[in-house]
Parts: structure tokens; C-alpha cells; sequence
């Protein structure tokens, strides 16, 4: 819902709409920005955002859709066309029914006068606080056209390296899903037939066959409930990862893993690096860029990093040497390309080579990633099918020993 405010800040009446679910969050968001609120009011819904709510509801907004946008508009600006123009002919192409329907909107936005930051600003759904600040930085130098250039360019980056880490993922995740679905079937539906012949041996089964036929036996009696626990365990985990508590644990689980932690180690560091040197080189001062940057960070061990040092840097502190002091989760590289980046007046350069190492060291660790997991999966399903095969076999032997 959008809320429409007035207010006071630093002596100084303001006003202006918030996206919410209701008006204490306003009132909360306002009270974080040293607005002393006077007034809050729900916005009656307009046409456009009526259609934009029913379209999210079963379409949502890509970040390949957001990287065509902005790299689309920069090139029709670019050429000349006027702002309302190039909107509308996107907006055309757009094939998606919920990002039409937000491009729709901005355009009506922009015909009544308003800035594009402050159009889009208009749905935080779709685009991110470093989206809206990179789009103001370059409307206020009179470089639009360059800040979405940069900004497609960043989020390409980004976009690229999270198709590796999930292409690194996929494949292993659909070999376990299928060799326990097959599992599964097997313990269902074939084990029981042998279980009358293994009972009619009069011979002490092995363990791995008793433990199979448990399996067996539990899945056909019990199965149900056992799914239906399972799933409540899956919700319960799901609920508890969108918490604060759990997300910052699972923050610091994802850090200590075996292989991965390092992994979710460079990347972090690679999109930190990338964003805040994207802002910065737009014109977006560095505490803002640092706020803006460590919202961004979905790792809350980043998040309060970065927030630290902003309170570091607005005190008249060095970046390089605060994110020295978290050389837990920061390389050492990282620091010191700052500290570098600093001394020289070129912040956003150096960031942005920091970036383009990490960047390449994650695209090197997922392959590697992929050429461990790879033969560790078939050992680990040759060990289960082999137990399987055992537990099997092992008592149809012993059937030839009673003949």
C-alpha cells in the first residue's frame, strides 16, 4: 500500500508517499531518517497501480528485464529521443505484463513533470535503492545516459555471476532429487516383494538388510505423516530464514562451510565492491553509497561490516582500514585496494578492479566447485546403491545355501 506524509526535518517541512504495509511503518522508516512526522494518509489507488498489483500477483520483474531497460533507454537517449519517447517504445517490446504495466506508470509520471529517480523510486518492488540513487546521480550531472550505461553494466556483472553459482548448484541438487525419488520407488514398491521371501528363509538377515526392510516398512505405513513432517520441518526452516535471528545465522553458516564459505566469501566481496564503486563513480557520495551499498548485501555478516564502516568513514575514518578490521570475511585484497584507491583519489577505480578480481575468482571457484562435487556425487551414490545391492543380494545367496 502507498501512504502519502508530511512532515518536518531539521526544522524544514517535507512531504511525499511510501510504499508500506501499514502507516506505523511509515511512521517507523520516517523516524529512521530524522523526520518528525505530522500526518499519514493511504493514497487512494490509481488505475495504473491497480494494475500493477494484480500483474506482480502472477508476474514478476526479471533482472535480465531491468538490464534491457537500462541499457535500452541509455542507448535511445543517447540517440536523441526525448525521455517519454524512448519509455513508450520499450514499453512496446516489453513482453512482460507486470514490468509493462510499471513502464506504463513511470511514463505517466514523466508526462506530468516528475524526475525519472522519482518515478521509479514509485515502485521499490522493482527497482533497488542503488537503482534509483545511480538514475539521480546522473540526472543531477546531466549524464543520464552514462550512469545507465554504468548501471546495466553492473547489474549484467552481477547477473552473470549469480547464473554461475546456481549453474554450479543445479546439477548436483538434481542428481540427490532423483537418486532419492528413485530410492524411494524402489523401497516402495520392490523391496516389499522380496521381504516374504527374506521372511520365509529361516536365516538371520544381515543388518543392511534388516535396515532396508524397516525403510521399506516405515515408508508404506508411515510415509504420509513422514512427508507431512518433512514439510513442516521445510516451512518451519523457511519462516525461520526470513526471521533476523535467522537469517544472520544463516549468514554465519554459509561462512563456515567447507569450499562454499569461500565461495560465498568472494562473491560478496565481488558485489560490494562493484556496487559501491558504481555509485561512487556516478556522484553519489561515499556515506550514502556505503548505506545504500549495505542494503544491498543479502549476507547480514556484510551488512553490519559495511554499516560499521560507514559510521567509521562519517567519523573522519578510512574505508580501507575498516574493512581491514573484518579480514574474516573481507580479503585482504579487497582492504587494501581501498586503502590504495584512497591515497590516490581514485576510490571507484581500484573498487572497480577489486570487483573484476573477485569476480573472476568466483567464476574460477565454481568450476572448480563443479569439478569436486561431480565425482564426490558418484561416490555417493555408488556407496548407496552398492549398500542397496548388498542388503539385496546377500540373503538371495543365502537362499542357495538352504537348497
Amino acid at each position: 500500500m502507498k501512504f502519502a506524509y508530511e512532515g518536518q526535518k531539521d526544522g524544514v517541512k517535507v512531504s511525499g508517499s511510501m510504499d508500506a504495509l501499514d502507516r506505523f511503518e511509515v511512521a517507523k522508516n520516517l523516524k529512521k531518517e530524522g523526520v518528525v512526522v505530522s500526518s499519514v494518509a493511504q493514497e487512494k489507488a490509481t488505475a495504473s497501480s491497480w494494475i500493477i498489483y494484480f500483474t506482480s500477483l502472477f508476474s514478476r520483474v526479471k533482472l535480465s528485464e531491468k538490464i534491457f531497460f537500462a541499457s535500452n533507454l541509455s542507448a535511445m537517449l543517447t540517440a536523441g529521443l526525448p525521455l517519454s519517447r524512448a519509455l513508450t517504445v520499450i514499453e512496446r517490446q516489453t513482453v512482460n505484463p507486470a514490468m509493462g504495466a510499471v513502464l506504463q506508470a513511470i511514463g505517466a509520471d514523466i508526462n506530468k513533470g516528475k524526475a525519472l529517480s522519482s518515478a521509479i523510486a514509485a515502485h521499490p518492488k522493482v527497482f533497488s535503492p542503488v537503482f534509483v540513487s545511480m538514475i539521480a546521480a546522473g540526472e543531477s550531472s546531466g549524464k543520464l545516459s552514462s550512469a545507465l550505461t554504468l548501471l546495466s553494466d553492473q547489474m549484467s556483472k552481477t547477473f552473470a555471476l549469480k547464473r554461475k553459482i546456481k549453474g554450479a548448484m543445479v546439477y548436483p541438487a538434481v542428481i540427490l532429487c532423483v537418486t532419492a525419488v528413485v530410492g524411494a520407488i524402489m523401497l516402495v514398491y520392490i523391496v516389499p516383494t522380496l521381504t516374504g521371501t527374506f521372511a520365509g528363509l529361516n536365516a538371520e538377515l544381515p543388518l543392511s538388510t534388516k535396515f532396508i526392510i524397516f525403510l521399506s516398512s516405515f515408508l508404506a505405513t508411515q510415509g504420509l505423516w513422514a512427508l507431512v513432517f518433512i514439510a513442516l520441518l521445510v516451512f518451519g526452516f523457511l519462516r525461520f530464514k526470513k526471521t533476523e535471528s535467522g537469517m544472520r545465522s544463516m549468514s554465519v553458516f554459509y561462512i563456515h562451510l567447507p569450499i562454499i564459505g569461500k565461495l560465498v566469501k568472494e562473491y560478496n566481496t565481488a558485489v560490494f565492491s562493484r556496487t559501491l564503486a558504481s555509485l561512487v563513480s556516478s556522484g553519489v557520495d561515499l556515506l550514502t553509497a556505503l548505506s545504500i551499498t549495505s542494503n544491498v548485501l543479502q549476507n547480514r555478516l556484510y551488512r553490519e561490516a559495511v554499516a560499521s564502516a560507514q559510521i567509521a568513514v562519517e567519523k573522519g575514518g578510512s574505508l580501507g582500514k575498516e574493512l581491514s578490521l573484518s579480514k574474516d570475511i573481507f580479503p585482504p585484497l579487497a582492504s587494501e585496494m581501498a586503502l590504495v584507491g584512497e591515497e590516490t583519489g581514485k576510490l571507484s577505480e581500484m573498487l572497480e578492479r577489486a570487483a573484476s578480481f573477485f569476480e573472476g575468482e568466483v567464476d574460477t571457484a565454481t568450476k572448480d566447485l563443479g569439478a569436486v562435487i561431480e565425482p564426490l556425487l558418484m561416490v555417493i551414490i555408488g556407496v548407496a546403491v552398492g549398500f542397496f545391492a548388498i542388503a539385496i543380494i546377500q540373503p538371495i545367496y543365502s537362499i542357495g545355501d538352504h537348497i
